[in-house]
């Protein structure tokens, strides 16, 4: 299975999205494969390249904030995985195999929304 998980930012609350992207990565379990979108809108990117490839990320930098609407119409078509996450820059993962949950309810109930 693969998750897609996508993420705007204005690239203002750095602290906040580092944080974000280690607690998606100290959750990943092994059979499950992400897939992470960091979209800047309006901002240059702030990751270093070494976040990069360590989570392996896929940066886009967008020159002008275009809204959380057409930012997801913009990026979903890009998104591969089976089951797709928008967690905001300030979005922390604190339940201890949520990935693996989530994938269980996708698969008890492949039409949910949760």
């Amino acid at each position: 299975m693969k998750i897609s998980i996508i993420t705007f930012t204005l690239g203002t609350r750095t602290r906040y999205l580092n944080e974000c992207i280690k607690s998606i990565y100290d959750d990943w379990s092994i059979g499950i494969e992400l897939e992470h979108h960091v979209v800047f809108q309006g901002a240059e990117a702030k990751l270093t390249s070494m976040e990069r490839d360590q989570y392996n990320i896929i940066v886009h930098e967008w020159p002008k904030n275009i809204g959380i609407g057409n930012g997801l119409n913009e990026i979903i078509p890009q998104c591969t995985g089976d089951l797709l996450f928008k967690m905001d820059d300030d979005c922390k993962i604190v339940s201890k195999d949520f990935f693996v949950q989530a994938k269980w309810i996708h698969e008890q109930y492949p039409m949910a929304i949760f």
